[in-house]
């Protein structure tokens, strides 16, 4: 080989082996970096949000109302339930700035649920950031663990026809007595969860919505307030499937004969769940006007969704937060609901309707026995099907209801016919 070539090579595996050394050096180093305890940030004592002087000043601009979505008398009595749940360690609060009261406590998780950003909430308060997510979610199982802002299903015979009478009242000619709920169910939007959160992240997506969440199941009363609210389960989960993984389907079954709840015809049918009729049936009218008159007390779930979503600004954007506590959200917002509008019921002197009894009174306006089960004019059992199992899809109950509406002459309006 020509020694100039031969030198030229040399030179050449030499400046490779060089740079080949320095880049495993280089690698060497940045494990070493990756391998060593981080720094944290250096801890702030920062002074706490003077609550009293705060909420003066606020009042006295008419802030206060806009910033939590309600007037500071209910704000108190809020605090006054939380009190005895949300105690403060004043020793160990003093060495990081002064302690977190309880009035600061439910000002960052009602300011957050009515919309407000986290950062401003800690620069406001004077917390960090993780303080922040700590007490936000200690306030939401406060909220949910309050007795006075349980959501409360009618359990006894007075309850149940406290409740059924409200929907009489407000319901056509008085031709369902014997609705004591309305369900329905509602997508909550969250953001993606992660792989670590959930085995299955693809059926958070609902298509029918076309985007990620859980589906909400909820029972509202006459004045759209919660009965019951639940996350059932993921995104794509339908109605039908999901009303069954939560409480409110054995609630329902356990209402006394001939009471049921009302719901959409995505619902299963049965002798206490009545859906609405849907495809073919409500081409016929006895069941279309049946609609009709349903759907006036079932609206009242609708609304009971739209005031919540439209009220506290959280659920009008992905709930970003881990996937364990968007249950905390659903169930601490849906309290809140229920005492905003208890205090506007209070305030405007509207009191529910006196519970009436059991029996029929024979005046219109009672609370209907309907039997729950098939019977000839004879008062004898009828089967439904072989072996006596019942159709899945049929409801005597619903068929005595529509009955009713019928006998009673209630048609739907011209202006309002169903489209075929």
């Amino acid at each position: 080989m020509d020694p100039l070539l031969f030198a030229i090579l040399a030179k050449d595996d030499a400046a490779m082996g060089a740079a080949a050394f320095a880049f495993h050096a280089l690698l060497f180093s940045f494990g070493v970096w990756f391998s060593l305890p981080k720094e944290r940030n250096p801890s702030v004592s920062e002074q706490r949000l003077i609550w009293h002087e705060r909420v003066e000043r606020n009042v006295r601009r008419g802030a206060f109302r806009r910033a939590l979505l309600m007037d500071k008398p209910s704000f108190d009595k809020l605090v006054l339930m939380l009190s005895e749940q949300m105690s403060v360690n004043t020793a160990m609060a003093n060495l990081r700035g002064g302690p977190i009261v309880v009035e600061l406590c439910l000002f960052c998780a009602v300011r957050h649920f009515a919309g407000g950003s986290h950062l401003d909430i800690v620069d406001t308060v004077g917390i960090s950031v993780p303080s922040f997510c700590r007490i936000a979610w200690r306030t939401a199982r406060a909220l949910m663990r309050a007795e006075q802002l349980a959501t409360k299903w009618p359990s006894t015979d007075e309850d149940v026809c406290r409740v059924a009478s409200g929907f009489c009242s407000i319901g056509a000619d008085s031709v369902t007595s014997n609705c004591v709920g309305a369900v329905d169910g509602c997508l909550l939007r969250i953001a993606t969860p992660r792989k670590s959160e959930a085995k299955n992240v693809r059926s958070f997506f609902s298509g029918h919505c076309k985007r990620c969440g859980v589906n909400t199941q909820a029972a509202a009363d006459h004045h759209s307030r919660f009965l019951h609210i639940a996350v059932a389960g993921p995104g794509v989960t339908g109605d039908r499937d999901a009303i069954k993984e939560v409480s409110l389907h054995g609630l329902a079954e356990q209402l006394p004969r001939g009471c049921c709840v009302i719901g959409d015809a995505a619902c299963g049918a049965s002798e206490h769940i009545v859906p609405m009729h849907d495809g073919a049936d409500r081409l016929i009218v006895k069941r279309d006007d049946f609609n009709f008159c349903a759907s006036q007390l079932r609206i009242q779930m609708e609304m009971a969704f739209g005031m919540m979503q439209s009220k506290w600004s959280v659920l009008q954007r992905p709930v970003a937060c881990r996937l364990k506590n968007v249950l905390l959200v659903a169930q601490a917002v849906g309290c809140l609901h229920n005492c905003c509008i208890d205090e506007r019921l209070e305030a405007n002197g509207d009191i529910d309707t006196e519970a009436m009894p059991l029996r029929a009174r024979g005046d219109g306006t009672n609370l209907s026995c309907l039997p729950t089960e098939p019977v000839d004019s004879d008062g004898n059992s009828l089967q439904l099907g072989c072996h006596g199992e019942r159709l899945t899809s049929s409801s005597v109950l619903r068929e005595h209801m529509a009955q009713r509406v019928f006998d009673k002459g209630l048609k739907r309006p011209e202006g309002n016919k169903t489209k075929t």
